[in-house]
């Protein structure tokens, strides 16, 4: 049923409906399969906001109606409604204006449905205002996320993807069917306050009311099949942060198939996503949560047990199969190019078990159930097991940089930091090698040891391999410079950024010291200071003077190392070439900007260390000292903590934080609600 607003006609609604009348199935070859609408738990209306700069997110979730309404205001104003079915959506792109249109928060926002013969047409309506004087419509693009991210990094729409418009006085409707026919999209503006220009070369401009604003009704609507969510009951448990936003978006982005990686732009499964943020989140999630996140990993997995790390469904899959078969067929398409998602399983589960008796028991129970390929989780987890031995033995059987694991061919992307730029053109990233193989081999032999894998003499061989790596991997990332050296490249860097220069400080052997974010084609290491030593932390137990080391530079002031009033920088290009440090400026996406969930897992690793009984006074007391100069500077950072990641500019003699993607030389932006940025719920400032 759909309600039928009192302040709509009848006739528009008519009209709204005839022009979005589309069907949505299910995608046949998902692994998780929805609840039907009329199968799903009812709960209260989920809804909240978030402004971060100049744009304004409004968040909602009713039923099988699930959407996020991104209302960019500026020079350049959008509008966007994301849904987290289908990782679909629709928007609206206006043309640069003169003076800036500022958007309002929306008004009376509901969720409407339609029963079709070929099934339901979910979305939201909601009044939208403008304060502008005219919008002119640049394009209007309806479909799948990836699409609508296409249209906003390069202007340009696929012809296939061309919807109908439907236009009246002070109505229009643009409309399309999915492309193999099993479902659509639809959005629909009805003026309110103001009117609508149709220009002779069919462009349309609304046009200001007598009271200076642009109003209209919206509705927005897909076809896609909805997800699932987790009851609020059921997510968190009552050690979980009292953070209402961090909890809201945990909820809109957490579904019993799958958790979803940050809206609006990627309202879909990521591997990495979930696996580092539920191993973050472990300790104060239930059951439910921990089950949505190893099953939809699981179910993922390729034939030869590695993670996927993105999928292309429901339209993007179309595309897909259309250009490469002929045929219109929603299967999905999962991605295997990240080389770090197949080393973060095996020690996520681990973590889990050990957390107690009753977590190995429930985790035990789970993977001994079956799949929808009719394996067992356990044997689909098996496969892994053999993908994480078989890419681990070249670097056991000769420890040279040449049998690390390195970026695919064909690819400048491989880990988390997965901008083009983001391993400074490196092709063997320090976490992964340093931290993450040998981390997966010792989760491994602890859980065979746990009779959580069948197989005889797979601990002691795990084991073996893992020291391996431990013992020869690191070294090869090591980069030592003499004090003078160091103090000249933070010097020339701090001049050419605006920001003061720090001393250089080393440490006992007279050398300024740290890992390199990669090692290039060579071997040679890309000498950038970054932040991935928090994988260290949070996954081994290092030997002492690794512990020191690793954390001496980080905790440095930048320039010199990744500290700074708005929070700890992902990366700092000061001791690279000048060619590295064009690709690491505050405008790139992992360059020296601050990412929360680095942030929480340097400050979960950092726990974790100090609760070691191994460590002198010494080694405790630089921890303790870092936490403290830590959880300071996520204290005074960026105020919205949940956003992906933020930049910053140095003014009037300090940091201040800076909304990324909404300076002129960002190259992307940054999503308002993010999975891994929700991790601070299960990680707290010390007492």
């Amino acid at each position: 049923m759909i309600r039928i607003p009192q302040h709509l006609s009848a006739a528009f609604f008519a009209l709204a409906l005839s022009q979005a009348g589309l069907a949505c199935v299910a995608d046949p070859a998902m692994a998780e399969q929805p609840l039907s609408p009329s199968s799903q738990p009812q709960e209260a209306p989920l809804h909240f906001s978030v402004t971060e700069g100049k744009i304004y997110n409004e968040f909602y979730r009713s039923g099988s109606s699930a959407a996020h309404t991104v209302l960019t205001s500026g020079t350049k104003p959008r509008l966007i409604v994301a849904f987290p079915a289908g990782n679909s959506g629709v928007s609206l792109w206006f043309d640069e204006q003169q003076q800036a249109a500022n958007w309002r928060p929306l008004e009376f926002i509901s969720p409407i449905s339609k029963e079709t013969p070929a099934g339901p047409l979910y979305g939201i309506e909601a009044t939208v205002t403008a304060q502008a004087s005219s919008l002119t419509i640049n394009r209007a693009v309806l479909g799948n996320i990836r699409a609508i991210r296409t249209y906003m990094h390069e202007a340009t729409v696929d012809s296939r993807l061309t919807p109908s418009v439907k236009q009246q006085a002070n109505d229009i409707v643009w409309s399309r069917e999915r492309l193999d026919g099993l479902g659509g999209y639809a959005l629909s503006l009805k003026m309110l306050s103001g009117s609508i220009s149709h220009a002779d070369d069919g462009r349309i401009t609304l046009i200001a009311g007598k009271d200076s604003l642009i109003r209209f009704q919206m509705q927005a609507l897909t076809g896609d099949t909805p997800l699932t969510p987790i009851a609020p009951g059921e997510l968190l448990n009552a050690t979980a942060a009292d953070d209402p936003l961090s909890r809201n978006i945990l909820a809109f982005l957490t579904y019993k198939e799958k958790m979803l990686a940050g809206s609006w732009r990627f309202n879909t499964y990521f591997g990495r996503d979930t696996l580092l943020s539920t191993s973050l989140l472990m300790p104060t999630l239930k059951p439910q949560g921990i089950d949505a996140a190893i099953i939809s990993v699981l179910n993922r997995l390729a034939p030869n047990g590695q993670v996927a790390h993105e999928e292309e469904i429901a339209e993007f899959a179309v595309m897909r199969h259309m250009d490469e078969t002929g045929h219109a067929a929603a299967d999905p398409v999962y991605d295997y190019a990240m080389i770090d998602e197949g080393y973060l399983l095996a020690p996520m589960l681990a973590k889990y078990m050990a957390m107690g008796e009753h977590q190995a028991a429930h985790l035990k129970e789970l993977l001994i159930q079956k799949s929808p390929s009719g394996a067992t989780f356990s044997d689909l987890f098996a496969r892994n097991v053999e993908y994480v031995l078989n890419h681990a033995q070249p670097f056991v059987n000769d420890p040279v940089f040449e049998n690390l694991i390195r970026i695919k061919d064909g690819s400048r992307v491989g880990e988390w930091r997965d901008s083009q730029e983001g391993l400074g053109n490196g092709r063997y990233p320090y976490n992964v090698n340093a931290v993450l193989v040998p981390a997966a081999l010792e989760a491994i032999a602890d859980l065979a040891r746990a009779n959580l894998i069948a197989d005889e003499g797979l601990a002691e061989r795990a084991a073996v391999m893992a020291q391996v790596w431990t013992d020869h991997a690191p070294a090869l990332f090591e980069v030592s410079l003499q004090p003078s050296t160091a103090q000249a490249k933070i010097d020339e860097y701090a001049k050419e950024n605006g920001i003061p220069s720090i001393a250089a400080k080393s440490m006992s052997e007279g050398l300024v010291q740290f890992p390199a974010l990669s090692l290039d084609t060579n071997g040679e290491p890309v000498s950038v200071v970054h932040s991935d030593p928090a994988f260290l932390l949070f996954f081994s137990d290092p030997e002492i003077d690794q512990l020191e080391k690793v954390i001496f530079q980080i905790r440095q002031p930048f320039p010199a190392g990744l500290m700074t009033p708005v929070g700890m920088l992902v990366s700092n290009p000061a001791f690279a070439d000048a060619e590295v440090q064009s690709i690491f400026t505050k405008g790139h996406y992992h360059g020296p900007v601050v990412w929360p969930w680095q942030q929480a897992m340097m400050a979960a690793g950092l726990d974790r260390q100090i609760n070691r009984k191994d460590l002198p006074k010494s080694t405790r007391d630089q921890l303790l000292g870092f936490q403290k100069e830590l959880w300071t500077a996520i204290q005074n950072g960026h105020p919205v903590k949940t956003a992906e990641l933020w930049s910053w500019n140095y003014e009037g003699g300090t940091f201040h934080p800076a909304p990324y993607g909404q300076g002129q030389a960002h190259l992307t932006e940054s999503n308002a609600a993010q999975l891994w940025s929700t991790v601070f719920l299960a990680i707290s400032p010390p007492r």
